[in-house]
């Protein structure tokens, strides 16, 4: 765990040495920024830390971040848009990490493979970052930009006007109608289509993710004993039983619960019945028994997991199977 504690105390440390170069901004465009800051940067790193360590807690810093940031535009400061984001950036790696290590020290998992884990957040909160940024510089930019040189241009050519005389004015006044920049409507389609856009991909590297977390699984799982590989898969299978209503009691042995498919239809049941019998029989040997398992059972079990994919989008059609079996398989 030394290397983890390591890497949060680095993240600490970058998460407030970012977060101080917002709160700098507050003093830029004068003789003081530097001084302020060191000065920042002084309060703010200890801060952080005696917050964060204590209690592995990241909303507030999640929240800070927010509104600092709005607090900034308010005051008509300019705001870093790539700093922001590698600020948030890094509290969601901080927020994931802590929460990795709480769930490896609740398991009993002494050395946790968080490297992989960050490498794999860091790419899908890398691209969601630059996508924000692109939203950013080239739609949500661009728009205010016009909506400014459309205000600037209708000011100059007010001011450029002639005053109105006296009785203009009391004309006016008096209730014509009072002139003024017409605000383009917001094309809602536009930005609904962003946010649809946003939302498939978000489904997309979702489902990318959960890919190669199965991939590397199954390469782990490939570098166990024959015996252990068949204990891995049935509590497997009955995980995937479970989520299509097939549930095995915990009190129920593996004998009691083949007894118990023996009662159902077999149209309720997305696997051949007596494949899985095999593949429970095999389990209960290596389980039980603590006997070794020969080459052709271990195929066989073998066989019947490379067909559960299969065998489920058979069984509940190609969207349940995306919207529902691969967002609840645990691994």
């Amino acid at each position: 765990m030394k290397k983890n504690n390591l890497f949060k105390n680095l993240l600490c440390l970058t998460i407030a040495i970012l977060l101080t170069f917002m709160e700098a901004e507050f003093f830029s465009d004068t003789s003081i920024y530097y001084p302020a800051l060191a000065v920042l940067l002084v309060i703010t790193v200890p801060i952080i830390y005696l917050y964060f360590l204590p209690k592995h807690e990241t909303m507030i810093l999640f929240l800070y971040t927010i509104i600092l940031v709005y607090i900034l535009d308010l005051v008509g400061k300019d705001v870093n848009i790539s700093l922001f984001l590698v600020t948030l950036f890094s509290i969601l790696i901080l927020f994931t990490h802590s929460l990795y290590t709480a769930n490896a020290i609740r398991t009993g998992h002494k050395k946790p493979n968080f490297i992989f884990y960050l490498i794999l957040l860091t790419i899908i909160f890398g691209v969601n970052g630059l996508l924000s940024l692109g939203v950013y510089e080239y739609v949500l930019k661009p728009n205010v930009n016009e909506k400014n040189q459309l205000y600037i241009a209708f000011e100059d050519k007010s001011q450029s006007n002639e005053v109105l005389s006296d009785s203009e004015q009391d004309n006016n006044s008096g209730g014509g109608g009072s002139g003024g920049a017409v605000e383009e409507p917001i094309d809602w389609l536009n930005i609904l289509k962003y946010l649809l856009l946003l939302i498939l991909l978000f489904i997309l590297l979702y489902l990318v993710y959960r890919f190669i977390k199965y991939r590397l699984w199954v390469r782990k799982l490939n570098k166990m004993s024959y015996e252990d590989q068949i204990i891995t898969i049935y509590s497997y299978i009955i995980m995937s039983l479970g989520i299509v209503g097939i549930e095995k009691k915990p009190s129920q042995t593996a004998y009691e619960f083949v007894e118990y498919l023996k009662t159902i239809d077999v149209e309720h049941f997305p696997y051949d019945l007596n494949e899985f019998f095999d593949v429970t029989e095999s389990f209960i040997k290596v389980s039980y028994s603590g006997k070794t398992i020969d080459e052709k059972a271990y195929g066989e079990v073998k066989r019947f997991f490379k067909d559960i994919a299969s065998s489920m989008k058979s069984f509940l059609g190609y969207r349940k199977y995306f919207t529902s079996y691969i967002f609840k398989i645990q691994l």
